[in-house]
């Protein structure tokens, strides 16, 4: 992804998060459609946006598309259930029995892009935070975060954690997108949905960042 890119993709992402509050399971075409309301100066951002072909879009683009079209979706029938949650759950293992599913909604976005592009992820397909971190090749590894890899945080010294998308970074801010977390205030790791969030790259009472992994190259 070239840096030019990357900035349109980061400043993009924040203006989305203005329209969070009127939409309640926003596509693509809905935030794009909300957005046509915004000043004057996103306009030609917008325009470039719309005018690059899906199937022209590079891998870390894709996997951002695809992880907001589920931006909105809850739990449903208690904690760690629903159709869209289980459909999540069998990403890995073909297996939904109501666990965690922050790590499972990665793994299903990851999944999809691979099947539509003929991409291997270098990811490894775990639904356990740090076993991913842990085993996934360190040269995927990255010191600065970057639009489409993921972020992963460690609960205190447990073997607990949770991960999320990366959409961009602004300062010591990062805008992400995760499931199995909430939109209240420090990082849930045991949430109801998916949701777009505002994170400081600093640790968040327990959680702690362990790192970032490039998905795809």
């Amino acid at each position: 992804m070239t840096t030019e890119k990357a900035i349109e993709l980061n400043a993009w992402a924040g203006r989305v998060l203005a329209t969070e509050a009127t939409l309640n399971h926003p596509t693509q075409n809905q935030i794009r459609a909300a957005l046509k309301n915004q000043v004057a100066i996103l306009q030609p951002l917008r325009d470039k946006w719309d005018q690059v072909p899906k199937t022209s879009r590079s891998l870390p683009d894709q996997v951002l598309d695809y992880a907001m079209r589920f931006v909105g979706v809850h739990e449903k029938g208690g904690n760690n259930k629903g159709p869209e949650i289980e459909q999540f759950q069998r990403a890995v293992d073909g297996y939904a029995g109501g666990e965690p599913w922050c790590a499972a909604f990665v793994q299903y976005c990851i999944k999809e892009i691979e099947d539509r592009n003929g991409a291997t992820s270098k990811v490894f397909k775990s639904e356990h935070c740090l076993t991913i971190w842990n085993r996934t090749p360190k040269s995927q590894r990255l010191t600065t975060p970057e639009p489409g890899c993921l972020v992963i945080w460690r609960n205190g010294k447990t073997a607990q954690g949770h991960v999320g998308f990366v959409v961009g970074l602004e300062g010591k801010v990062l805008l992400t997108i995760e499931g199995n977390t909430s939109d209240g205030s420090g990082v849930s790791r045991d949430g109801d949905g998916v949701y777009k969030r505002l994170r400081s790259i600093n640790s968040v009472g327990s959680l702690s960042i362990v790192g970032y992994l490039r998905v795809f190259e």
